[in-house]
């Protein structure tokens, strides 16, 4: 009986032996596992949210920077919208103002040659043409030259006044081109480039016959000039006609834009 009892000791005492040796520090060691992946995913965790917040911020930082260039690409565009609608409201105001003052320049150079209406002065008593004189803004030294010779020498008289009349009439030609010449320049910013040529070469001719209508001018070959004006006058229809087409082609196009703008 003690026999046996000895070997169950010895028994027993193996198996704790064993359990010790081999199970104990198997648990010890997975149980440190444990505790070390719990701590892992901890800092995982964290790193997470770290990244998390940073990639929050930076996406937060580059919304703002896309927000503040849309904005600023609207108020480009917007600028561009109320540059494109000032340019067309000019035009609509100052093509109509310019082919007027292209009209009356063209009119009042070619009225200084061909048929000319003029008054009968010799019908005219003497306090009628001093009138007249006066309303034709004539200067005093003229009028009193007129009126000097008008009693004695009535031809010589209505010579010098056909001859200031001349003058008055190819100053109002000159002045009518001026006004012309000077709405093109000051406005031509708010015309096409078709429109800004075709006036451009309009103006050129009508200066150059201008030019060769000045009754002061002296004409060594008459036929010659008579040849270069009547291919002036030519040319000066047909560019008149021309910008007139230009103009009417660009305001229709501009109206069919206005709509559309505002349909949509």
């Amino acid at each position: 009986m003690i026999v046996l009892f000895e070997i169950l000791k010895i028994v027993v005492g193996l198996l704790i032996g064993f359990m010790l040796g081999s199970y104990l520090p198997s648990y010890f060691k997975q149980k440190g596992k444990n505790l070390a992946t719990v701590e892992d995913i901890g800092k995982i965790t964290q790193l997470q949210e770290e990244v998390k917040n940073v990639f929050h911020s930076s996406l937060e930082e580059q919304k703002s920077e896309l927000n503040a260039k849309l904005e600023e690409l609207k108020h480009q565009q917007n600028k561009l919208l109320k540059d494109y609608e000032l340019y067309t409201v000019k035009r609509f105001e100052y093509y109509p103002e310019f082919y007027k003052e292209i009209q009356w320049s063209i009119s009042n150079v070619k009225s200084l040659r061909g048929m000319r209406t003029t008054i009968d002065f010799g019908k005219l008593s003497k306090t009628e043409i001093d009138t007249f004189m006066t309303e034709k803004q004539f200067m005093e030294i003229e009028k009193n030259q007129i009126l000097a010779y008008w009693d004695n020498d009535i031809e010589s008289a209505k010579n010098i006044l056909d001859s200031r009349l001349k003058k008055i009439e190819y100053n109002e030609a000159q002045q009518s081109y001026f006004d012309a010449n000077n709405f093109y320049l000051l406005n031509k910013m708010f015309f096409s480039n078709s429109v800004t040529k075709i006036g451009e070469e309009l103006l050129t001719k009508i200066s150059k016959l201008l030019t060769n209508y000045d009754p002061y001018l002296t004409i060594t070959n008459v036929i010659e000039m008579m040849e270069e004006n009547k291919g002036l006058l030519k040319e000066i229809k047909s560019l008149e006609a021309g910008l007139f087409s230009q103009m009417k082609a660009e305001l229709s196009k501009s109206n069919k834009q206005k709509e559309l703008v505002s349909s949509s």
